[in-house]
């Protein structure tokens, strides 16, 4: 929880900016790069007042540092209303220097709302932050009325009582001092110590806080949560569960492709096609399917993206009221360059496959090298357009391993490629198969 230039005053109306999480799209493989949590409090964010006033707060920053880069980084603000306020409007700015002469940002954008309890909000997504300090800014757009009166300290926040914080970082990252602007800096710069044209030039005051009042999260995977098959139709559907592992609420949302890598409208039961994303409380989980109601069958891949650490599953089953009823299920993954599953084509059983490739802009070859349990090695490969996907039963493209069992092995020029397997029984049963990278 943040508390950025609270002043003595009383606002009539107003937001809170509660805390900032730093993540990359991530399962539960991933690492906490650094972390403030169990503060008290948040920080009040004004606009631009209709004339200067003392000891104004408008703005606020927080930063982090690192030695090494984080990919696919997403960043979000819980913000809620205070007082007699009925909905925020602000924009957030991440940078690579704060103050007078900071003229450019990574990115930028504006949000808005009126949820009167913090709620995740989105700022970016799909960065990638090489080594170097980062600077968040926040800053309020509305013009705001202040009223007299005045007030201690404001809190608001998920842990109102605690009193100390707790901070972890990784090797090599350093979490940095969080600053306010204020209209009465020592320097005596008054209002033009604002800068509201661009907020991260503006002047920031080292020792406007004694300690944090930030609670964030910096948290990265390399890559986002890959389920590389899904299916519906003809006796098929995907039950989906999603499971909020972190310690802060966690927004997720879902991308469904196509075998040709286009956009794809994956039925939802009681949703719109395409569409899966929640709000999740920690602990708290989300299940959805597909209604399994076409008589044609659909299939496809899907990727998921979150605001924190989750867990997805993805159960795939296969109905009709005959033996070969059968389900299977897959954890979803990041995708990698090298990736192994077993398979077995003995005793009338058959191993099927599906390769996603998760690369949104570049064409891969993935190479697939067969090694059988007698010794046998043969080899073969595919190629797959952006965010691509290929299912078939192995023999289909290697007739080499037909009757054998043994071991595939999936490489790849880059660290984008989802891999996952399906043995299935002469009846027609059949259950998953482990991926491992």
């Amino acid at each position: 929880m943040l508390k950025l230039g609270v002043t003595k005053k009383l606002f009539s109306r107003g937001w809170f900016i509660f805390g900032v999480l730093v993540t990359a799209p991530f399962s539960d493989a991933g690492t906490t790069i650094a972390a403030i949590s169990d503060i008290g409090g948040g920080i009040a964010i004004f606009g631009q007042y209709p004339s200067p006033y003392s000891g104004g707060g408008q703005f606020g920053v927080a930063s982090w540092t690192t030695s090494q880069t984080y990919t696919k980084v997403s960043i979000s603000v819980s913000i809620g209303l205070f007082g007699s306020a009925s909905s925020y409007h602000g924009a957030a700015y991440l940078t690579t220097s704060i103050g007078p002469g900071t003229t450019t940002a990574i990115a930028s954008t504006t949000f808005a709302g009126s949820n009167p309890s913090p709620q995740a909000v989105q700022l970016f997504s799909g960065l990638t932050l090489g080594p170097g300090t980062y600077y968040l800014t926040l800053a309020g757009l509305d013009a705001e009325p202040v009223s007299g009166g005045t007030v201690g300290y404001v809190w608001a926040g998920a842990n109102p009582n605690a009193a100390t914080f707790r901070s972890s970082q990784a090797p090599g990252v350093t979490i940095g001092h969080q600053m306010g602007t204020t209209t009465n800096l020592s320097s005596g710069c008054g209002q033009a110590c604002i800068n509201p044209s661009f907020p991260p030039a503006s002047i920031f005051d080292p020792n406007l806080f004694s300690v944090p009042y930030l609670q964030f999260s910096v948290y990265s995977a390399g890559t986002d949560s890959v389920l590389p098959q899904l299916l519906d139709g003809a006796g098929w559907t995907t039950l989906f569960s999603i499971i909020n592992t972190d310690t802060v609420p966690v927004t997720f949302s879902f991308q469904f492709w196509g075998d040709g890598g286009t956009a794809f409208p994956f039925p939802i039961l009681n949703g719109p096609p395409g569409v899966l994303t929640a709000t999740l409380a920690p602990g708290a989980s989300y299940f959805a399917q597909s209604p399994g109601t076409s008589s044609v069958l659909q299939q496809g891949w899907a990727v998921a993206t979150s605001s924190g650490k989750i867990g997805v599953t993805a159960i795939l089953q296969f109905s009709i009221g005959s033996p070969r009823d059968s389900l299977g299920s897959e954890t979803s993954t990041s995708s990698g360059d090298s990736i192994l599953i077993p398979f077995d084509n003995t005793q009338g059983k058959v191993t099927a496959i599906a390769v996603a490739n998760t690369n949104a802009t570049q064409s891969l070859t993935v190479s697939m090298q067969f090694a059988t349990e007698s010794g046998g090695q043969s080899n073969t490969s595919i190629v797959l357009p952006p965010l691509a996907h290929q299912a078939v039963v192995v023999p289909a493209i290697n007739q080499a391993v037909a009757g054998s069992r043994g071991s595939i092995h999936f490489t790849a020029p880059s660290p984008d490629i989802s891999v996952m397997g399906l043995e299935f029984t002469s009846a027609g049963a059949f259950t998953s198969l482990g991926a491992f990278q």
